[in-house]
């Protein structure tokens, strides 16, 4: 069974992450193991990564001097998804 850890919030308040790691997305990986996009969900994608950039950049204005942990990590989560929807576009605007 997975390890989770609990965090004390504040006194008697805890929170447990059961959110599982994400791994780094390799730009040259397998293009069957990206999602293939319909033309309407190309949009959706594009409209997606614009929240996460914003939610970003709100994220770095929280958090200038990067130290907050849960921060840093919903960051680089966040780069990550933005990574895999552009590689998604990419591939379906290849394929129009």
């Amino acid at each position: 069974m997975d390890d989770f850890e609990e965090k004390e919030v504040m006194g008697g308040v805890y929170i447990t992450d059961y959110r599982t790691q994400t791994g780094t997305i390799n730009p040259h990986q397998s293009d069957d193991i990206l999602r293939k996009l319909a033309p309407h969900e190309v949009i959706e994608r594009q409209n997606q990564v614009t929240h996460l950039l914003r939610s970003n950049n709100e994220l770095r204005e929280a958090d200038p001097d990067c130290e907050d942990e849960e921060i840093q990590l919903a960051i680089k989560e966040n780069e990550q998804i933005i990574i895999r929807y552009r590689l998604e576009i990419l591939k379906a605007q290849e394929e129009a």
